[in-house]
């Protein structure tokens, strides 16, 4: 009976698992929303900046106002169509700046490929082979275009930004090359908490898969604190891509 409830919730897009017992209500709210879990871990009336790389048309910008209303929201996004309607959020989504920029380790103008899917624009080349992965109509490269980026040591050091509360990435295999332009912020411990997409199949040319990040965070100070929406192969049902939160470790010990 179990066996096959699981099955139904699973053919629908569900998943029901057991969990340790929580100690306390607040605490049995934990791990399932990854916005709700930031509000806790880091105050919501705390939190003054968020900076949203990979923006696309503003979604996430949204859920960070609803969660941070004392924010200032900074969003990156070099793609001009996705750029032009993150302008149109950002009037109702104030204290918010966008940016037509990609994040990544050097700063110059970078080729920007384009996907039939944009949410899936990149700095890296999409394999169209991962058809098995994706569905097809997201599965296909639609062009190039250059794009300015720039670091954001230097990007922060030039706002001056001195403290960044979220760094939010969803850019597509860019992330670890995002990582290392910030390797002044993250050493002096100016970075509170990581939220970023993690794959665990390359789906583009040169894609950083989660060890790699993983690896990379870990030895930055930073605590894995849960996977989220995490998505599975269209065919196969191997794991392909989730969220992961990311939280300094000096902040889990208080």
């Amino acid at each position: 009976m179990k066996r096959a409830l699981k099955g139904i919730l699973q053919y629908f897009g569900y998943q029901l698992r057991r969990t340790p017992k929580a100690a306390t209500w607040a605490g049995a709210q934990l791990h399932n929303c990854p916005y709700y879990d930031q509000t806790v871990l880091l105050g919501a009336e705390k939190v003054q900046t968020v900076l949203d790389l990979g923006a696309h048309v503003g979604q996430t910008a949204e859920r960070y106002r609803g969660c941070f209303p004392r924010a200032k929201i900074i969003s990156f996004e070099p793609f001009p169509e996705s750029f032009a309607a993150c302008q149109k959020a950002a009037e109702k989504l104030q204290p918010m700046d966008v940016y037509a920029l990609a994040a990544a380790d050097e700063i110059g103008s970078r080729t920007f490929y384009l996907t039939s899917f944009s949410a899936r624009n990149s700095l890296l080349r999409l394999d169209e082979s991962k058809t098995d992965l994706f569905p097809a109509e997201w599965s296909k490269r639609a062009g190039e275009i250059k794009v300015e980026a720039t670091t954001l040591d230097t990007f922060c050091r030039d706002k001056n930004i001195d403290r960044v509360d979220i760094l939010k990435m969803d850019i597509q295999g860019g992330e670890l090359q995002a990582l290392r332009g910030a390797k002044e912020l993250l050493a002096r411990q100016a970075i509170d908490a990581v939220f970023l997409e993690v794959s665990f199949e390359a789906t583009y040319d040169g894609h950083p898969l989660f060890f790699e990040l993983y690896r990379f965070l870990h030895e930055a100070g930073f605590v894995l604190f849960d996977l989220y929406n995490c998505l599975k192969g269209t065919t196969n049902m191997a794991l392909v891509e989730g969220d992961a939160l990311f939280i300094r470790k000096t902040i889990l010990e208080k």
